[in-house]
């Protein structure tokens, strides 16, 4: 397991450097840009909703949804390079789809949360103005 962690920083940084040599660094950077956004504005729903956690609820996971979804594209790629030569451009290609989806779904999680209705509270309506309180004790 320990060989696992070591060698996924190793791949995210060269992942990262392959990126930038693919396209040129601005894009690069917006790319990477858009990928923490989506970690940030699911949780940050959170905050801008008015009934918080019960409006957005699935906006706490997301954050460990796309962490477990990298964490698991590096196992596969780490299995297939000990069988062998891993294709690179194709879990290349996954990563950069699992950042768009994650941008994504943060993105449309905000949006959500900032046009949700206030939630519904029950108001019990006023008594009549000549009725009496009655308090039964058993």
């Amino acid at each position: 397991m320990q060989r696992f962690w070591s060698r996924l920083g190793g791949e995210f940084l060269a992942r990262r450097q392959r990126l930038r040599d693919a396209i040129d660094d601005r894009n690069a950077s917006l790319l990477e840009f858009a990928a923490l956004a989506g970690l940030l504005l699911g949780p940050l729903s959170i905050a801008v909703t008015p009934g918080g956690v019960q409006t957005v609820p699935w906006a706490v996971l997301l954050p460990a949804a796309l962490t477990l979804g990298y964490l698991s594209i590096e196992a596969r790629r780490q299995k297939a390079e000990t069988a062998g030569a891993p294709d690179t451009q194709r879990f290349d290609r996954w990563t950069l789809w699992l950042a768009v989806a994650g941008f994504l779904a943060g993105a449309a999680t905000f949006i959500f949360a900032l046009t949700a209705p206030e939630p519904y509270r029950y108001a019990p309506p006023d008594p009549p103005a000549r009725s009496f309180s009655v308090d039964i004790e058993g």
